[in-house]
Protein backbone atom coordinates (compact mmCIF):
# COMPACT_ATOMS: atom_id res chain seq x y z
CA UNK A 1 0.00 0.00 0.00
CA UNK A 2 1.00 3.63 -0.24
CA UNK A 3 1.40 3.82 3.54
CA UNK A 4 3.66 0.76 3.57
CA UNK A 5 5.88 2.21 0.84
CA UNK A 6 6.01 5.52 2.68
CA UNK A 7 7.12 3.76 5.85
CA UNK A 8 9.67 1.63 3.99
CA UNK A 9 11.35 4.60 2.28
CA UNK A 10 11.06 6.63 5.51
CA UNK A 11 9.56 9.67 3.80
CA UNK A 12 7.32 12.25 5.40
CA UNK A 13 4.72 11.96 2.64
CA UNK A 14 4.31 10.00 -0.56
CA UNK A 15 1.99 10.69 -3.48
CA UNK A 16 1.67 9.41 -7.02
CA UNK A 17 1.60 11.75 -10.00
CA UNK A 18 -0.93 11.36 -12.76
CA UNK A 19 0.51 11.04 -16.24
CA UNK A 20 -0.54 14.63 -16.92
CA UNK A 21 1.10 15.75 -13.69
CA UNK A 22 4.32 13.95 -14.60
CA UNK A 23 4.36 15.59 -18.04
CA UNK A 24 3.70 18.98 -16.45
CA UNK A 25 6.63 18.45 -14.08
CA UNK A 26 9.12 17.71 -16.87
CA UNK A 27 7.83 19.87 -19.72
CA UNK A 28 5.76 22.65 -18.21
CA UNK A 29 2.61 21.50 -20.05
CA UNK A 30 0.34 18.48 -19.96
CA UNK A 31 1.00 17.45 -23.56
CA UNK A 32 4.54 16.28 -22.78
CA UNK A 33 5.50 16.97 -26.38
CA UNK A 34 8.99 15.64 -27.07
CA UNK A 35 9.01 13.15 -24.20
CA UNK A 36 8.31 9.46 -24.53
CA UNK A 37 6.17 8.06 -21.73
CA UNK A 38 5.29 4.77 -23.40
CA UNK A 39 6.64 2.75 -20.48
CA UNK A 40 3.94 4.38 -18.34
CA UNK A 41 1.06 4.53 -20.82
CA UNK A 42 1.68 1.63 -23.22
CA UNK A 43 1.20 4.05 -26.13
CA UNK A 44 4.39 3.54 -28.10
CA UNK A 45 5.41 6.14 -30.72
CA UNK A 46 6.37 3.33 -33.12
CA UNK A 47 4.55 0.17 -33.99
CA UNK A 48 5.63 -2.88 -32.03
CA UNK A 49 6.48 -6.00 -33.98
CA UNK A 50 4.82 -9.34 -33.32
CA UNK A 51 7.75 -10.65 -31.28
CA UNK A 52 7.73 -7.46 -29.17
CA UNK A 53 4.02 -7.86 -28.44
CA UNK A 54 4.44 -11.53 -27.55
CA UNK A 55 7.25 -10.67 -25.16
CA UNK A 56 5.31 -7.77 -23.62
CA UNK A 57 2.24 -9.93 -23.08
CA UNK A 58 4.36 -12.57 -21.32
CA UNK A 59 5.16 -10.08 -18.53
CA UNK A 60 2.44 -9.87 -15.87
CA UNK A 61 0.93 -6.38 -15.84
CA UNK A 62 1.73 -6.05 -12.13
CA UNK A 63 5.44 -6.53 -12.92
CA UNK A 64 5.56 -3.80 -15.56
CA UNK A 65 7.04 -0.45 -14.65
Amino acid sequence: TLDEINTYVTSDTLKYLSHEGMMMAVTGNESGKGYCSACFTGNYPVALGTSDLVQLRSIPRTARV
